[in-house]
Protein backbone atom coordinates (compact mmCIF):
# COMPACT_ATOMS: atom_id res chain seq x y z
CA UNK A 1 0.00 0.00 0.00
CA UNK A 2 1.27 3.45 -0.94
CA UNK A 3 1.16 5.93 1.88
CA UNK A 4 -0.79 9.16 1.44
CA UNK A 5 2.31 11.35 1.36
CA UNK A 6 3.97 9.11 -1.19
CA UNK A 7 0.84 9.14 -3.37
CA UNK A 8 0.82 12.93 -3.34
CA UNK A 9 4.45 13.10 -4.37
CA UNK A 10 3.78 10.60 -7.17
CA UNK A 11 0.82 12.67 -8.43
CA UNK A 12 2.92 15.84 -8.49
CA UNK A 13 5.67 14.01 -10.36
CA UNK A 14 3.28 12.61 -12.99
CA UNK A 15 1.57 16.03 -13.48
CA UNK A 16 4.92 17.73 -13.85
CA UNK A 17 6.09 15.16 -16.36
CA UNK A 18 3.01 15.74 -18.54
CA UNK A 19 2.96 19.53 -18.22
CA UNK A 20 4.22 21.47 -21.26
CA UNK A 21 7.52 23.18 -20.55
CA UNK A 22 7.52 26.92 -21.27
CA UNK A 23 10.54 27.78 -23.35
CA UNK A 24 11.71 31.36 -23.73
CA UNK A 25 10.94 32.88 -27.13
CA UNK A 26 13.89 34.61 -28.72
CA UNK A 27 12.80 37.78 -30.50
CA UNK A 28 14.58 38.50 -33.76
CA UNK A 29 17.27 41.10 -33.41
CA UNK A 30 16.19 44.63 -34.38
CA UNK A 31 17.12 45.80 -37.83
CA UNK A 32 19.71 48.44 -38.52
CA UNK A 33 18.81 52.12 -38.28
CA UNK A 34 18.33 53.24 -41.88
CA UNK A 35 17.45 56.44 -43.70
CA UNK A 36 15.15 57.19 -46.61
CA UNK A 37 14.38 60.34 -48.58
CA UNK A 38 11.09 60.97 -50.35
CA UNK A 39 10.73 63.29 -53.35
CA UNK A 40 7.32 64.98 -53.49
CA UNK A 41 8.38 68.08 -55.41
CA UNK A 42 8.12 71.67 -54.22
CA UNK A 43 4.41 71.77 -55.14
CA UNK A 44 3.84 68.33 -53.55
CA UNK A 45 2.21 66.98 -56.72
CA UNK A 46 3.99 63.64 -56.39
CA UNK A 47 2.65 61.33 -53.73
CA UNK A 48 4.91 58.50 -52.60
CA UNK A 49 4.02 55.17 -50.97
CA UNK A 50 6.70 53.69 -48.71
CA UNK A 51 7.07 50.09 -47.52
CA UNK A 52 9.27 49.63 -44.44
CA UNK A 53 9.84 45.90 -44.97
CA UNK A 54 11.64 46.18 -48.31
CA UNK A 55 12.28 49.95 -48.40
CA UNK A 56 10.46 50.24 -51.74
CA UNK A 57 8.85 53.47 -52.93
CA UNK A 58 5.98 53.88 -55.40
CA UNK A 59 5.27 57.30 -56.89
CA UNK A 60 2.31 58.81 -58.74
CA UNK A 61 0.72 62.18 -59.43
CA UNK A 62 -1.77 63.19 -56.72
CA UNK A 63 -3.91 64.97 -59.36
CA UNK A 64 -4.65 61.84 -61.40
CA UNK A 65 -7.96 60.86 -59.76
CA UNK A 66 -11.05 62.31 -58.06
CA UNK A 67 -12.83 59.41 -56.33
CA UNK A 68 -11.61 56.29 -54.50
CA UNK A 69 -13.99 53.32 -54.25
CA UNK A 70 -13.34 50.93 -51.37
CA UNK A 71 -12.72 47.40 -52.63
CA UNK A 72 -13.52 44.97 -49.80
CA UNK A 73 -16.40 42.67 -50.71
CA UNK A 74 -18.77 44.31 -48.21
CA UNK A 75 -17.53 47.89 -48.75
CA UNK A 76 -19.63 50.68 -50.21
CA UNK A 77 -17.73 53.86 -49.27
CA UNK A 78 -16.54 56.31 -51.91
CA UNK A 79 -13.91 58.81 -50.80
CA UNK A 80 -12.85 62.05 -52.47
CA UNK A 81 -9.31 63.20 -53.28
CA UNK A 82 -8.75 66.15 -50.98
CA UNK A 83 -5.21 66.53 -52.32
CA UNK A 84 -6.71 67.58 -55.64
CA UNK A 85 -9.19 69.86 -53.84
CA UNK A 86 -12.14 67.68 -54.85
CA UNK A 87 -15.41 68.69 -53.19
CA UNK A 88 -18.83 67.01 -53.10
CA UNK A 89 -22.41 68.20 -52.60
CA UNK A 90 -25.50 66.10 -51.98
CA UNK A 91 -28.28 67.71 -54.04
CA UNK A 92 -31.01 65.88 -52.13
CA UNK A 93 -32.62 65.03 -55.47
CA UNK A 94 -33.11 61.56 -56.97
CA UNK A 95 -33.95 62.96 -60.41
CA UNK A 96 -30.80 62.51 -62.48
CA UNK A 97 -32.40 64.23 -65.47
CA UNK A 98 -32.58 67.48 -63.48
CA UNK A 99 -30.18 70.23 -64.52
CA UNK A 100 -28.08 71.60 -61.66
CA UNK A 101 -26.09 74.76 -61.05
CA UNK A 102 -23.02 75.04 -58.83
CA UNK A 103 -23.63 78.67 -57.83
CA UNK A 104 -24.02 79.21 -54.09
CA UNK A 105 -23.34 75.59 -53.17
CA UNK A 106 -22.06 74.71 -49.68
CA UNK A 107 -19.48 72.13 -50.65
CA UNK A 108 -18.59 69.37 -48.22
CA UNK A 109 -15.40 67.40 -47.54
CA UNK A 110 -14.35 64.08 -46.04
CA UNK A 111 -12.50 64.25 -42.72
CA UNK A 112 -8.76 63.49 -43.07
CA UNK A 113 -8.90 60.95 -40.23
CA UNK A 114 -10.81 58.53 -42.48
CA UNK A 115 -13.83 58.23 -40.18
CA UNK A 116 -16.51 56.43 -42.26
CA UNK A 117 -19.23 58.61 -40.74
CA UNK A 118 -17.59 61.70 -42.24
CA UNK A 119 -17.53 60.39 -45.83
CA UNK A 120 -19.89 62.60 -47.84
CA UNK A 121 -20.66 59.94 -50.44
CA UNK A 122 -21.78 57.58 -47.66
CA UNK A 123 -25.26 59.02 -48.17
CA UNK A 124 -25.60 57.33 -51.56
CA UNK A 125 -26.68 54.06 -49.92
CA UNK A 126 -28.71 52.65 -47.05
CA UNK A 127 -26.01 50.78 -45.06
CA UNK A 128 -28.56 48.38 -43.54
CA UNK A 129 -30.05 47.21 -46.84
CA UNK A 130 -27.22 48.11 -49.25
CA UNK A 131 -29.86 49.59 -51.55
CA UNK A 132 -29.03 52.81 -53.34
CA UNK A 133 -30.79 55.97 -52.23
CA UNK A 134 -30.47 57.15 -55.86
CA UNK A 135 -29.40 60.56 -54.59
CA UNK A 136 -27.61 62.77 -57.10
CA UNK A 137 -24.29 64.28 -56.05
CA UNK A 138 -22.34 67.13 -57.59
CA UNK A 139 -18.57 66.73 -57.74
CA UNK A 140 -16.12 69.59 -58.05
CA UNK A 141 -13.09 67.93 -59.63
CA UNK A 142 -10.74 70.72 -58.55
CA UNK A 143 -9.64 74.07 -59.98
CA UNK A 144 -7.28 72.61 -62.61
CA UNK A 145 -9.89 70.52 -64.46
CA UNK A 146 -11.62 73.06 -66.71
CA UNK A 147 -13.64 73.00 -68.91
CA UNK A 148 -15.42 69.97 -67.38
CA UNK A 149 -14.72 70.80 -63.75
CA UNK A 150 -18.14 69.75 -62.42
CA UNK A 151 -20.01 66.46 -62.74
CA UNK A 152 -23.27 65.10 -61.41
CA UNK A 153 -23.14 61.49 -60.20
CA UNK A 154 -25.70 58.88 -59.25
CA UNK A 155 -24.40 55.61 -57.81
CA UNK A 156 -26.87 52.87 -58.68
CA UNK A 157 -25.62 49.73 -56.95
CA UNK A 158 -22.72 47.85 -55.38
CA UNK A 159 -21.93 44.19 -54.80
CA UNK A 160 -18.79 42.19 -54.04
CA UNK A 161 -17.49 42.69 -57.58
CA UNK A 162 -18.30 46.24 -58.69
CA UNK A 163 -20.04 49.59 -58.31
CA UNK A 164 -22.39 50.85 -61.01
CA UNK A 165 -22.98 54.55 -61.56
CA UNK A 166 -24.04 57.14 -64.08
CA UNK A 167 -22.46 60.58 -64.45
CA UNK A 168 -22.79 63.60 -66.69
CA UNK A 169 -22.16 67.33 -66.81
CA UNK A 170 -24.50 69.29 -64.48
CA UNK A 171 -26.75 70.22 -67.44
CA UNK A 172 -27.13 66.54 -68.42
CA UNK A 173 -24.79 66.52 -71.40
CA UNK A 174 -22.09 63.88 -71.76
CA UNK A 175 -24.01 61.15 -69.95
CA UNK A 176 -22.02 57.96 -69.29
CA UNK A 177 -22.84 54.70 -67.52
CA UNK A 178 -19.78 53.28 -65.80
CA UNK A 179 -18.82 50.19 -63.78
CA UNK A 180 -16.01 50.44 -61.23
CA UNK A 181 -14.52 47.01 -60.45
CA UNK A 182 -13.42 45.81 -57.02
CA UNK A 183 -10.05 44.15 -56.46
CA UNK A 184 -9.59 43.34 -52.78
CA UNK A 185 -5.80 43.12 -53.11
CA UNK A 186 -5.93 46.95 -53.20
CA UNK A 187 -7.50 49.35 -50.71
CA UNK A 188 -9.29 51.32 -53.43
CA UNK A 189 -10.13 51.52 -57.07
CA UNK A 190 -9.30 55.12 -57.98
CA UNK A 191 -11.41 56.81 -60.63
CA UNK A 192 -11.08 59.93 -62.78
CA UNK A 193 -13.85 61.56 -64.81
CA UNK A 194 -11.23 62.53 -67.39
CA UNK A 195 -11.92 61.43 -70.98
CA UNK A 196 -15.25 59.80 -70.16
CA UNK A 197 -13.94 57.97 -67.14
CA UNK A 198 -10.76 56.01 -66.43
CA UNK A 199 -9.25 53.92 -63.67
CA UNK A 200 -5.91 54.82 -62.07
CA UNK A 201 -3.84 51.72 -61.33
CA UNK A 202 -0.48 53.09 -60.17
CA UNK A 203 -0.92 52.50 -56.41
CA UNK A 204 0.73 49.43 -54.82
CA UNK A 205 -1.31 46.54 -53.41
CA UNK A 206 -2.50 47.10 -49.85
CA UNK A 207 0.11 44.71 -48.40
CA UNK A 208 2.96 46.48 -50.21
CA UNK A 209 3.08 49.82 -48.41
CA UNK A 210 2.76 51.27 -44.92
CA UNK A 211 2.69 55.06 -45.25
CA UNK A 212 1.79 57.57 -47.94
CA UNK A 213 3.52 60.92 -48.34
CA UNK A 214 0.94 63.12 -49.98
CA UNK A 215 -0.88 66.40 -50.26
CA UNK A 216 -4.27 66.20 -48.59
CA UNK A 217 -7.01 68.36 -47.08
CA UNK A 218 -7.03 69.14 -43.38
CA UNK A 219 -10.11 70.76 -41.88
CA UNK A 220 -9.86 73.29 -39.07
CA UNK A 221 -13.15 72.66 -37.32
CA UNK A 222 -12.38 75.30 -34.67
CA UNK A 223 -13.24 77.98 -37.22
CA UNK A 224 -16.84 78.92 -37.99
CA UNK A 225 -17.51 77.91 -40.67
CA UNK A 226 -14.88 75.10 -40.74
CA UNK A 227 -11.82 75.95 -42.82
CA UNK A 228 -10.47 73.39 -45.33
CA UNK A 229 -6.74 73.76 -45.90
CA UNK A 230 -4.32 71.96 -48.21
CA UNK A 231 -1.39 70.41 -46.32
CA UNK A 232 1.43 68.01 -47.12
CA UNK A 233 2.11 65.17 -44.75
CA UNK A 234 1.83 61.45 -44.18
CA UNK A 235 -1.22 59.16 -44.12
CA UNK A 236 -1.09 55.55 -42.96
CA UNK A 237 -2.24 52.50 -44.87
CA UNK A 238 -5.86 51.88 -43.84
CA UNK A 239 -5.28 48.11 -44.07
CA UNK A 240 -4.60 46.80 -40.55
CA UNK A 241 -2.01 49.49 -39.86
CA UNK A 242 -1.74 51.64 -36.74
CA UNK A 243 0.63 54.25 -35.31
CA UNK A 244 1.71 55.45 -31.87
CA UNK A 245 3.38 58.79 -31.16
CA UNK A 246 5.88 59.74 -28.45
CA UNK A 247 7.49 63.14 -27.95
CA UNK A 248 9.16 62.33 -24.60
CA UNK A 249 11.15 59.14 -25.08
CA UNK A 250 14.27 59.43 -27.20
CA UNK A 251 14.42 57.59 -30.51
CA UNK A 252 17.31 55.45 -29.23
CA UNK A 253 15.37 54.28 -26.17
CA UNK A 254 12.29 53.05 -28.01
CA UNK A 255 12.54 49.27 -28.32
CA UNK A 256 10.15 46.36 -28.90
CA UNK A 257 9.07 46.04 -25.28
CA UNK A 258 8.43 49.77 -25.02
CA UNK A 259 6.48 49.75 -28.28
CA UNK A 260 4.08 47.15 -26.88
CA UNK A 261 3.11 49.56 -24.09
CA UNK A 262 2.26 52.43 -26.45
CA UNK A 263 -1.22 53.53 -27.48
CA UNK A 264 -1.86 52.97 -31.18
CA UNK A 265 -4.34 54.75 -33.46
CA UNK A 266 -5.72 53.78 -36.84
CA UNK A 267 -6.75 57.28 -37.93
CA UNK A 268 -5.56 57.87 -41.50
CA UNK A 269 -3.79 61.06 -40.39
CA UNK A 270 -2.29 59.65 -37.18
CA UNK A 271 1.11 60.86 -38.46
CA UNK A 272 -0.25 63.89 -40.25
CA UNK A 273 1.71 67.03 -41.09
CA UNK A 274 2.72 68.59 -37.75
CA UNK A 275 6.09 66.82 -37.57
CA UNK A 276 7.29 70.00 -39.24
CA UNK A 277 6.43 73.68 -38.82
CA UNK A 278 7.01 76.75 -40.95
CA UNK A 279 9.20 79.41 -39.40
CA UNK A 280 7.94 82.72 -40.75
CA UNK A 281 11.09 84.52 -39.59
CA UNK A 282 13.48 82.29 -41.52
CA UNK A 283 10.96 81.29 -44.23
CA UNK A 284 12.03 77.71 -43.63
CA UNK A 285 10.35 74.46 -42.57
CA UNK A 286 11.76 73.09 -39.33
CA UNK A 287 11.40 69.39 -38.52
CA UNK A 288 10.63 68.14 -35.02
CA UNK A 289 13.11 65.26 -34.74
CA UNK A 290 12.11 64.68 -31.10
CA UNK A 291 8.70 63.45 -32.21
CA UNK A 292 8.96 59.68 -32.66
CA UNK A 293 6.51 57.30 -34.26
CA UNK A 294 6.03 53.55 -34.02
CA UNK A 295 4.08 51.85 -36.79
CA UNK A 296 2.55 48.39 -36.48
CA UNK A 297 2.01 46.85 -39.92
CA UNK A 298 -0.53 44.26 -41.05
CA UNK A 299 1.87 41.46 -40.05
CA UNK A 300 2.20 42.79 -36.51
CA UNK A 301 5.77 44.00 -37.05
CA UNK A 302 6.84 47.23 -35.34
CA UNK A 303 8.92 49.98 -36.95
CA UNK A 304 10.04 53.14 -35.23
CA UNK A 305 10.84 56.26 -37.21
CA UNK A 306 11.33 60.01 -36.96
CA UNK A 307 11.70 62.83 -39.46
CA UNK A 308 15.03 64.61 -39.72
CA UNK A 309 14.72 66.93 -42.74
CA UNK A 310 12.31 68.40 -45.28
CA UNK A 311 14.85 69.64 -47.83
CA UNK A 312 17.08 67.81 -50.29
CA UNK A 313 20.79 68.41 -50.84
CA UNK A 314 19.96 71.24 -53.26
CA UNK A 315 17.92 72.99 -50.56
CA UNK A 316 14.57 72.31 -52.22
CA UNK A 317 11.56 71.64 -49.99
CA UNK A 318 9.21 68.72 -50.47
CA UNK A 319 11.89 66.07 -49.84
CA UNK A 320 11.22 64.68 -46.36
CA UNK A 321 13.98 62.51 -44.93
CA UNK A 322 13.46 60.12 -42.05
CA UNK A 323 15.30 57.40 -40.18
CA UNK A 324 13.68 54.15 -39.18
CA UNK A 325 14.34 50.77 -37.61
CA UNK A 326 12.50 47.49 -37.33
CA UNK A 327 12.06 46.64 -33.66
Amino acid sequence: MIKTGSALLLSIFLFSACEKIDRPYDLPLPGNVERAEITMGEDYETQVYFHFEDKKQYSENVNEWELAFETAASSFLIRMNGGKQVQVFNTGSTDFSQSFTVNGISWRWDSPDGNPDSVVFREWINPATLISSNLVFLVDRGPDTAPERYKKVQVLSVDDKEYKMVFANPDGSGLINYSVPKDSSFNYTRFSFQAGGKLITTAPAKEKYDILFTRYRYIYYEFIPPLPYSVNGVLINPYETSVAVDSVTSFENIDYNFAKTMTFRSDFDAIGFDWKAYNFTTAYYEVNSYKCYVLKDHKGVYYKFRFIDFYNSQGLKGSPEFEFQRL
